[in-house]
């Protein structure tokens, strides 16, 4: 077995999985209790902590110290996050970002469960295997922004991994696809469609022998199984307020039904009908209310025709008709429901659509063969993969418009620099702030952060030279500096978390040179 191994990884919403490639062979780790895919599940307590599937054990016995979920909330802001109800766990307002409070944690951050998370499966990679694990590729959703993707790469290096990699959940799945299902070295055009439990990702590649070109990617950061649940719940409640025009639930009562409505989304799958019963303090019965396949297909009709659209739209934006696909590959936990495949056939031919294939390990097989070649630093890997840039990255200028430095569609890597100049007499201040989004519109746009450059020489307006340099690694990583031409002087930053962007600017504005319009960043 090879020394300092790296092994896939799926951190999902739902369920996380590892694998790796063994004697040739990817492998799919199991857990300590021999389960292949782990519940995303932390529970705190003061003995410790526990992950997986004693975690959820715990879930309706005390949902306050257990944490599920919690990839959707990596690298959002407090105010994206609404309706409380919903999360078992209190959500807490930490400077703009997202906290999270239990009894025995007063106060944590969503990177610190992932952290958890990553910690267990990297402790049964090292139990499997038989040594120490430092270096690991971990899958993200496509659309996952800069801000997450910087959460994802924290919690792993604070789990122990010391190398880390990113690689994009579509693209996982497509390199376990050629591997393990095709030895066609010709060009192929392959859809993704991953509906998973959290999230909705769906990419069009090319594949050409061994490269891996993404053509483009679609998606819904909150879109998934999840919100398949909460329909069900809403249906629930509705119909029993029928009967019950004042019922409130309680937190508790709400999380047993999201509780119990999961379950009966899954035994859907394969029987007729399912009976809900749901005891609330206020009434001497329980509720009931009886599900059937006909009432689920047609709550959750309006997100599967949103994922097919979706769908569609990458196809578009990949300047492609659907005829024109050679594999759609589905993927993911939610697409076991009858209905995605039936609907997918409409739009693709059937004989193409490949289900029932490794549904909930294929992104971790993925990336287990993008670490076995990583593993190999000596030799040249045999097989290339082409990312973009989703959003377009850029600086803001004036009239609160955004000067784009990395347009979207521009493949990984990418290096861009930009000459500015003061424009103010004697400013010794410039203040670059970042942002990632599709629109010139910065409101509409995500704040990565900012950069400050200070103890600026005074001069005259017009007469410093400064410039600014973006570079985006190949996990979509962005480090800005900025350095005086005149005296060498750098400041670098790697965005960690977002800045607020702030109502009123003042004396910190820069003239972008070389260009046909003069550009403000605050």
């Amino acid at each position: 077995m090879e020394n300092d191994i790296a092994i896939g990884i799926d951190l999902g919403t739902t369920y996380s999985c590892v694998a790796a490639i063994v004697d040739s062979e990817a492998v799919v780790i199991g857990n300590d209790v021999d389960e292949r895919t782990t519940r995303s599940v932390v529970h705190f307590s003061t003995h410790g902590t526990i992950v997986g599937a004693f975690a959820d054990a715990q879930y309706l016995l005390d949902t306050g110290t257990t944490i599920y979920n919690s990839k959707r909330l990596l690298g959002r802001r407090f105010c994206e996050v609404n309706n409380a109800l919903k999360w078992g766990f209190a959500i807490v307002d930490c400077d703009g970002e997202v906290g999270i409070e239990t009894t025995v944690n007063p106060r944590m951050s969503p990177v610190q469960v992932a952290e958890e998370l990553l910690k267990y499966l990297r402790q049964c990679a090292q139990n499997y295997l038989q040594q120490d694990v430092t270096r690991a590729v971990i899958t993200v959703p496509a659309r996952f922004n800069h801000v997450q993707r910087q959460a994802t790469m924290d919690a792993a290096k604070n789990a122990g991994f010391k190398e880390v990699m990113l690689l994009n959940e579509p693209t996982a799945v497509a390199l376990a696809f050629q591997y393990d299902v095709t030895d066609d070295n010709g060009q192929n055009y392959v859809v993704v469609y991953d509906f998973g439990g959290g999230t909705f990702d769906v990419s069009v590649l090319q594949i050409t022998g061994q490269t891996f070109r993404a053509l483009a990617t679609h998606g819904d950061a909150q879109l998934g199984g999840t919100d398949i649940d909460e329909l069900l719940v809403n249906y629930c409640v509705d119909t029993w307020k029928e009967s019950y025009p004042d019922l409130q639930l309680k937190k508790d009562e709400f999380q047993n039904l999201l509780h119990l409505c999961e379950l009966a989304k899954k035994e859907l799958t394969y029987i007729d009908c399912k009976c809900i019963e749901l005891q609330v303090d206020n009434l001497t019965e329980p509720l009931v209310i009886t599900l059937d396949q006909f009432q689920l297909l047609r709550i959750v009709e309006p997100l599967i025709q949103r994922t097919v659209a979706l769908t569609n739209d990458a196809v578009r934006e990949a300047g492609l008709s659907n005829s024109q696909i050679d594999h759609v590959i589905v993927v993911g936990g939610s697409s076991r429901i009858p209905r995605v495949r039936n609907l997918l056939s409409e739009h693709f031919d059937a004989n193409r659509l490949t289900c029932e294939w490794y549904e909930d390990e294929a992104v971790a097989i993925g990336a287990a063969r993008l670490a076995h070649h990583w593993n190999q630093r000596n030799d040249i890997i045999d097989f290339v993969i082409q990312e973009y840039v989703t959003s377009s990255l850029g600086l803001c200028y004036k009239n609160e418009k955004m000067y784009v430095m990395i347009p979207k569609g521009s493949q990984l890597p990418q290096e861009k620099v930009l000459k500015i100049t003061t424009v103010k007499d004697n400013q010794t201040k410039v203040v670059f702030w970042v942002f990632e989004g599709d629109t010139t519109e910065l409101r509409k746009n995500t704040c990565l952060g900012h950069l400050v450059m200070t103890n600026l020489k005074p001069a005259p307006a017009g007469a410093l030279k400064l410039v600014i340099r973006f570079v985006l690694n190949p996990n979509s990583m962005l480090i800005v500096s900025a350095y005086d031409e005149q005296t060498g002087e750098k400041q670098e930053a790697a965005f960690r978390c977002r800045s607020e962007f702030p109502s009123r600017r003042e004396d910190n504005m820069v003239d972008v040179t070389g260009n046909d319009d003069t550009f403000e960043v605050s």
